[in-house]
């Protein structure tokens, strides 16, 4: 890869707004960096250079040429991320990238490096179909109604950011966030079942009297990140 793409520093930041209520609207949100006075160094040759990234994003959300030489003493960089936040009703990950001068642009896929081709991409956490046949199971000689049915499963992966509908838990979000800066060191959450429904069945009991009773928690209805 092509070494002055790469940034000289990284920084992530979680903003959470999981206490706002559905009344409640977020109106502005600010990153605000202390920018600390060069001292004696003399100022860098290249002026430096500042994107923000929504996390795992490979387009920057605001990018910003720092003029260090027009303000020597220490300041105050303020970033409006407000726009990032729309549609995100949990939480935002933004990282920060610095450069000395202009960031180079990046490589196309197809000329990067080691880049793997056909690889499929990862689907998110969401329910998929699973037929259920009690015939083939070899249940049928004591079920009478119903005979199949889709009892659904949760399948996916859950990766930062966590989508606001797969209704994560607070637990779910700082795991998920630790496993995107360190895979190495914390699993990811896993795409669960959080809400099933009950289904009636009809069936021969061991006294051999027909019984219609109903079984929780037989079909998945939603799936999330927990």
């Amino acid at each position: 890869d092509d070494l002055s793409a790469a940034p000289l520093r990284r920084q992530r930041y979680l903003f959470d707004v999981s206490t706002l209520s559905d009344a409640e609207e977020l109106v502005g949100a600010e990153l605000r960096l202390l920018r600390r006075a060069p001292g004696g160094r003399a100022p860098p040759a290249a002026a430096p250079h500042v994107q923000l990234f929504p996390c795992l994003s490979p387009r920057p959300l605001l990018s910003r040429t720092l003029d260090v030489r027009a303000a020597p003493a220490a300041a105050w960089e303020v970033f409006d991320v407000r726009q990032g936040l729309r549609g995100r009703s949990k939480q935002l990950c933004l990282e920060l990238r610095a450069w000395a001068g202009a960031p180079s642009p990046p490589l196309s896929p197809s000329l990067r490096h080691g880049k793997r081709h056909g690889k499929k991409a990862r689907l998110r956490c969401s329910k998929k179909p699973l037929h259920v046949n009690f015939k083939e199971l070899g249940w049928d000689d004591w079920i009478i109604a119903p005979l199949e049915y889709e009892a659904y499963h949760c399948e996916g992966v859950c990766d930062f950011p966590l989508r606001s509908h797969l209704e994560p838990t607070n637990h779910a979000i700082i795991q998920t966030l630790m496993n995107s800066m360190a895979p190495g060191s914390t699993p990811p959450s896993c795409c669960v079942p959080t809400k099933l429904t009950p289904i009636s069945i009809l069936y021969i009991d061991a006294g051999n009297n027909v019984v219609y009773k109903q079984y929780e928690d037989m079909v998945v209805e939603s799936c999330g990140c927990r």
